[in-house]
């Protein structure tokens, strides 16, 4: 794998499927994911990956931890969701097998950016595997009950900060989280929180 290589957007384009209408976020079309959200005493590692930035000419400090997530697997926005839609998803969670597991995080990179903004800043796991397979078995579980989630990320990752520099994927310490639960969030466009639709304890 060539560590130097150009990183994909973060922005690729995704037709929201089974949905017409506006397929941009905004005050009326709040987005819906699965996500894993990290606990507040994972925080000081966050930091910390942030800071091995500086050395590469990050300046941005650390996003907040409100807004941490990784995302997973996106259902549309929240006012073209039916009540079977939810429960597709819900049915879809509460269906996983496994239980925690640790998610290694061992780089950090920049992704490209609309004109004008700052670059995410993101934290790459080691090894997405697991991602990969959750991913899979919830989106398999929705289509199984008639409901066609989006697309995954092109990438798994978690955003830490947007800033002006441009990172290649770079090795740093490694963070480790152990991943427990798992949420349905419904991001509130324009005040920058999330509320909580549902949450699954894993195993």
């Amino acid at each position: 794998m060539d560590l130097l290589a150009p990183q994909p957007s973060l922005f690729p384009p995704k037709p929201l499927p089974a949905m017409t209408g506006a397929t941009r976020p905004g005050p009326d079309h709040h987005p819906v994911f699965f996500a894993l959200l990290p606990p507040p005493g994972l925080e000081p590692e966050l930091r910390r990956a942030v800071e091995a930035g500086r050395r590469w000419g990050v300046t941005a400090k650390p996003g907040a931890h409100e807004t941490r997530h990784l995302s997973l697997v996106g259902l549309g926005f929240a006012q073209q969701l039916s009540a079977e839609d939810r429960a597709a998803a819900a049915a879809a969670a509460e269906g996983l097998n496994g239980g925690a597991f640790v998610l290694r995080f061992d780089r950090i990179g920049s992704f490209r950016a609309k004109p004008g903004n700052k670059r995410p800043l993101a934290l790459l796991p080691a090894d997405p595997a697991p991602l990969e397979a959750m991913t899979t078995a919830l989106r398999d579980a929705m289509i199984a009950a008639g409901f066609v989630p989006q697309r995954p990320p092109q990438r798994f990752h978690m955003t830490l900060c947007y800033d002006r520099a441009d990172i290649r994927t770079r090795s740093i310490d490694p963070v480790e989280w152990r991943i427990d639960r798992l949420t349905l969030v419904r991001s509130i466009y324009g005040e920058t929180r999330y509320e909580t639709w549902g949450e699954w304890k894993l195993g």
